[in-house]
């Protein structure tokens, strides 16, 4: 797996410093040489669409990280429009010629992964990297196929969420601490969650 690309889905609405500090974290293991956030489209198990338009989201991560090396931001899903399906994206990364692949998930989506379009196809082919918040039980993971194997992250709790960051604009309370500063100022500056 040397040299593989690590994909990180999300709605990103916006990303966060927890988004930032997994995605450093996940480079920092010896298998993978770069992350690439993927802003999805519509998520398939959520009834409600982002606030924030596809535009929006994907500028926002572009310059959330325009610093960071190892870091890129593919518009995959939002190109395709509609409903995003991680299976379909990680055939897209594979017909371009990744070999190795991983995909980077929070705690809270392992009990979801059952209900992934396509999922047995998709954990056939990935290496699943897991960030763990505190009490998360590793254990769940061993009753469960990883066919390419899983790495545990454990990540620090951050008490960020997209949620907060999108409450704390509504009220017009500081988000620099939450997101990035160039992140701040363009939610400011295009009143995104105003």
């Amino acid at each position: 797996m040397t040299g593989g690309t690590i994909v990180y889905g999300g709605s990103f609405d916006p990303i966060h410093r927890g988004h930032l500090r997994i995605a450093k974290l996940a480079l920092l293991l010896p298998e993978w040489r770069r992350v690439v956030f993927v802003p999805a489209g519509q998520n398939p198990l959520k009834t409600h669409s982002p606030v924030a338009g596809e535009r929006d989201r994907f500028e926002m991560v572009s310059r959330a990280i325009a610093e960071e090396s190892g870091f890129s931001v593919s518009d995959i899903e939002l190109g395709r429009g509609g409903v995003s399906f991680t299976y379909e994206t990680v055939q897209a990364f594979r017909e371009s010629g990744e070999t190795s692949l991983a995909l980077l998930v929070g705690d809270d989506l392992v009990d979801q992964l059952d209900r992934w379009h396509r999922s047995e196809e998709l954990l056939r082919g990935v290496h699943v990297i897991v960030a763990t918040r505190g009490g998360f039980d590793g254990d769940r993971l061993k009753e469960r196929s990883f066919p390419m194997g899983y790495t545990l992250l454990k990540n620090d709790a951050l008490t960020v969420s997209s949620s907060g960051v999108r409450e704390a604009a509504r009220a017009d309370t500081a988000i620099d601490h939450l997101v990035p500063e160039v992140v701040a100022a363009y939610i400011a500056e295009r009143g995104i969650y105003a």
